[in-house]
């Protein structure tokens, strides 16, 4: 589904015109956004949750394309992650 799928199938569930709908889409998706860069976590009720994650430093090809040039360490850092929940696990099997 694409944003404007999500926009249109909002204002058609709620009853709202569809630019009332994406400016409510769009805050919400925000208010996610900087909750998992401020917190670190977000609970999206029966879908799961939107983690950051710390990936450790590792030994990574300089260019994969060609190996021969060598290995460069790939310094820390954070990702976001989704988990996602037992329920919605099952309804998509």
């Amino acid at each position: 589904m694409t944003n404007s799928e999500l926009v249109a199938k909002y204002a058609e569930v709620v009853g709202i015109s569809k630019n009332e709908a994406k400016v409510r889409v769009v805050d919400i998706l925000q208010v996610i956004f900087d909750g998992v860069v401020e917190t670190g976590e977000v609970a999206l009720g029966v879908l799961g949750k939107i983690v950051s994650v710390e990936r450790a430093e590792k030994e990574c090809l300089v260019n994969p394309k060609q190996p021969e040039l060598g290995k460069k360490i790939c310094p820390a850092y954070k990702a976001p992650k989704f988990k996602a929940s037992k329920g919605l696990k099952e309804a998509v099997k």
